[in-house]
């Protein structure tokens, strides 16, 4: 009876996904609580940089399956966002690399802003942030979003500006803007 018991118990499958590992644990660990808490399965996971986990399933063939289905529903609904209600839409505005933390603010702050604001829902991805919720509220967040990376890429341009080096004296000398014009021999009769 025991040996059975153990046979049936004793079961185990790895599933490697493509995304990150946030996906699998949820706010706090919600999402992979939850998942045990269903499924009764040992779940272990393990993140491989930005987009690849790594989860070990054990457990008997029944609980196996319910963990692996709850764990592949939330990786497609991450990967789709959350359902829309009737009435609300859903943009993607492009995010550069460099304009992520400007946008995310200091532990989250920009986002909850303008999700406050503007009662729109936020999602930042692999370059874009999709806005999710009624026309006009996209819109406005959608704006926000736009401004903050303006801002970023605007700020960053002039850091650029200031860490060239200093132009060449020689080049200088003939820039109307640097030297003021043709040199003194130039045009010179003699």
């Amino acid at each position: 009876a025991i040996r059975n018991l153990i046979a049936e118990n004793s079961h185990a499958e790895v599933l490697a996904l493509d995304c990150h590992v946030g996906v699998i644990l949820g706010k706090g660990g919600a999402t992979i609580k939850k998942v045990q808490e269903a499924s009764n399965a040992r779940v272990d996971v393990e993140g491989h940089g930005e987009t690849g986990v790594t989860v070990s399933l054990a457990g008997s063939e029944a609980q196996i399956a319910v963990a692996k289905a709850a764990i592949l529903a939330a990786v497609e609904a991450a990967a789709n966002g959350p359902p829309l209600a009737e009435g609300e839409v859903k943009r993607d505005v492009e995010l550069p690399e460099a304009c992520v933390g400007s946008v995310i603010g200091k532990g989250g702050a920009n986002v909850k802003k303008i999700q406050e604001d503007t009662k729109a829902k936020l999602d930042i991805k692999e370059g874009y942030c999709t806005v999710y919720g009624m026309p006009d509220a996209v819109a406005l967040a959608a704006d926000a979003i736009e401004a903050i990376v303006k801002k970023q890429a605007d700020f960053d341009a002039a850091r650029a500006a200031r860490a060239a080096p200093p132009p060449n004296w020689d080049d200088v000398q003939h820039d109307p803007v640097w030297g003021g014009g043709a040199s003194p021999t130039e045009g010179a009769e003699t």
